[in-house]
């Protein structure tokens, strides 16, 4: 168990979009690249850009290659990861589309992401924006804001971990934020990225007043109460990945922005609806020329479409129980490629398998 806590963050790169335009314009499906030539490269696209609204440096947008790594999108060679090959999938790429205000697809993608590396503290965010209505507090500051989540989360982190390494970690944390807290700057820096990520998922409002951030507590506030309710404590964000249970989650929370932006009820999807699905979606990923097609990358992507359709979304076990049926359908054209611990992982599928 690792904190679900991204520290390495700048106030200049905190929009989700940016990660979009850096997994799908600067870094590759194939091919390592340096950080630097990632991080020139993203300068380049927002300067040519206007929708996206603001100048950067490569020094801030080395910071955003960071998240990138920290959010599991790209590895240490600059590659994308499965969760990487998810974004050209439901995400908006088209130059004429690019903004930073996200669609549903794009909402809740972005959830997913955040939650698994920084659940912890989007969840200490949502339930200070309850508690006061807006952030930064009356009376207080970012930095305030700042030290006080980092402090929250690792105590309570420490109150979970039993791995002596972990827990060890943790306390020099704690011990450093005692003697080094955050100042100045270090407030925005640390605290952006994280609300307005619930901001951009439609999870709360926030001020006019460009120059002087403030986020206010939309009303009604059903979602971001949702994402409190269903994560009372850390215990619980732990859970919801260990058992995949994220998509339940995300479905509750986004079920009525997806009620407002689907205008016909969609039927279940019978057997063949699905492999039609998976055979598209698996076509795009393989035609980024990747060897094998991550499962993730296909389930939850698939995932996502059913909740932004308003549909319950079959669990990743149920879902992979389906593929295996392909597999007894058609053995020599569908096969499993399995981890050390004997997962199957990747997926190849011939041109015979077709609904």
């Amino acid at each position: 168990m690792q904190p679900r806590f991204v520290t390495r963050t700048h106030y200049q790169v905190d929009e989700p979009t940016f990660l979009n335009v850096l997994v799908t314009r600067c870094a590759s499906p194939i091919r390592s690249d340096y950080i630097e030539r990632v991080a020139a490269r993203f300068v380049k696209e927002v300067k040519t850009r206007p929708s996206l609204g603001r100048a950067t440096n490569v020094a801030a947008a080395k910071y955003l290659v960071d998240l990138g790594r920290a959010l599991s999108l790209l590895n240490g060679n600059m590659v994308w990861t499965p969760l990487a090959h998810i974004v050209p999938l439901v995400c908006r790429t088209a130059d004429d589309k690019l903004t930073l205000e996200l669609n549903l697809k794009e909402r809740v993608f972005f959830f997913r992401v955040l939650l698994e590396s920084d659940g912890a503290a989007l969840m200490f965010a949502a339930r200070a924006l309850l508690k006061y209505g807006e952030l930064p507090a009356p009376g207080r500051s970012w930095v305030d804001f700042a030290n006080e989540m980092a402090r929250s989360i690792y105590e309570e982190y420490l109150s979970l971990a039993t791995d002596l390494r972990l827990r060890t970690t943790l306390r020099q944390a704690l011990q450093k934020r005692a003697k080094q807290p955050f100042r100045g700057k270090s407030g925005p820096h640390q605290s952006f990225v994280h609300v307005q990520a619930l901001y951009r998922l439609g999870l709360a409002s926030k001020s006019a007043e460009d120059h002087n951030r403030r986020y206010l507590l939309q009303v009604p506030s059903r979602g971001l109460e949702l994402l409190a309710s269903g994560l009372p404590d850390l215990a619980a964000l732990e859970t919801v990945f260990e058992k995949k249970h994220w998509p339940e989650l995300a479905f509750t929370i986004f079920a009525e922005q997806a009620r407002e932006a689907t205008y016909m009820e969609i039927a279940q999807e019978s057997s063949d609806d699905v492999l039609a699905r998976f055979r598209d979606l698996y076509d795009r990923v393989m035609a980024t020329a990747i060897p094998l097609c991550p499962i993730q990358t296909l389930i939850e992507a698939w995932q996502i479409e059913q909740i932004c359709s308003g549909r319950q979304p079959r669990s990743f076990s149920e879902t992979l129980r389906e593929m295996r049926r392909w597999q007894e359908k058609w053995p020599r054209d569908v096969r499993f490629h399995v981890d050390r611990y004997g997962h199957p992982t990747y997926i190849k599928l011939s041109d015979v398998v077709r609904a």
